[in-house]
């Protein structure tokens, strides 16, 4: 089973994601760090912990912005992982992208060449 690792700056946020993962029995599958994507020691941290789901709630300014984030989005990719965006594209990734519907998610996955 996957686990998702998250990166959230808001404490508050992070406490009320834990109660819930707690709540729904999901505390051994899901881990939120508190901290900002857009320092690197941050980023870091949560990419230590092998996360095979990335979520993100971004501005798409925020994705352009911020290149360790994009860098590191690669290698979770590379590895087998899925990043999934909610609301906005990641832009230059249509050909990774796996899922058809526009339903506010938007699912990227490396194609596996046999």
């Amino acid at each position: 089973m996957s686990r998702v690792v998250g990166i959230e700056y808001d404490e508050e946020l992070v406490r009320a994601t834990e109660r819930k993962a707690v709540e729904l029995a999901l505390s051994h599958r899901v881990i939120v760090v508190q901290g900002d994507l857009a320092n690197p020691s941050d980023l870091e941290r949560v990419l230590t912990e092998r996360s095979a789901v990335v979520y993100l709630y971004l501005l798409p300014t925020a994705l352009k912005e911020t290149k360790p984030l994009k860098e590191a989005l690669v290698r979770v990719l590379r590895r087998g992982g899925i990043v999934i965006s909610m609301t906005w594209r990641v832009e230059g990734w249509d050909n990774l992208r796996r899922n058809a519907e526009d339903d506010g998610f938007h699912i990227y996955k490396l194609q596996r060449v046999s």
